[in-house]
């Protein structure tokens, strides 16, 4: 509470412009302690979490490793050239049941550097990691879903059992 201002004047001459009650400071800052120790209290908790989900991330780009390796960087070429089919070309499968090439006289081949400028890949660990937190975070999850199935060549899932 600031109470209004007074013109008494100090034994060193100054004039006291506000009166500020000592209490409401230090009520101020008990306040200001319980919110800091109620954050402090809860980091533990929240560090208990954050490896939880570091490490289901781990798990899970370990398994894209060993499915997806170096799958991600075929994509349309125009025939006898290096030039891309499509303007935004995505992954294709070299072999197998994955996504063939449908301009004309374009071919499926190696050599492209991949989706998001060759960032959302499976090649190494901290790639996979970033993938893997690109899809758990639910933005443009889709798209990798599409690309890998774009590549892959899972040739057990799709044939017919008898």
């Amino acid at each position: 509470m600031v109470l209004p201002p007074t013109s008494s004047i100090h034994k060193d001459g100054a004039t006291q412009l506000y009166k500020i009650p000592l209490n409401e400071v230090t009520l101020n800052f008990k306040g200001l302690q319980v919110v800091l120790n109620s954050i402090i209290k809860a980091m533990v908790p929240l560090l208990h979490i954050a490896l939880l989900v570091l490490f289901v991330i781990i798990i899970y780009a370990i398994i894209g490793l060993e499915l997806f390796i170096g799958k991600m960087h075929a994509t349309c070429y125009m025939n006898g050239t290096r030039t891309l089919a499509e303007e935004d070309p995505s992954p294709c499968a070299l072999s197998g049941h994955g996504r063939k090439c449908t301009v004309n006289g374009s071919t499926c081949r190696d050599g492209w550097q991949g989706p998001n400028n060759g960032i959302t890949n499976f090649d190494n660990f901290l790639f996979a990691m970033l993938t893997v937190f690109q899809c758990i975070t639910m933005e443009g999850w889709t798209e990798v879903l599409y690309w890998v199935n774009n590549c892959s060549t899972l040739e057990s899932l799709h044939t017919a059992h008898p």
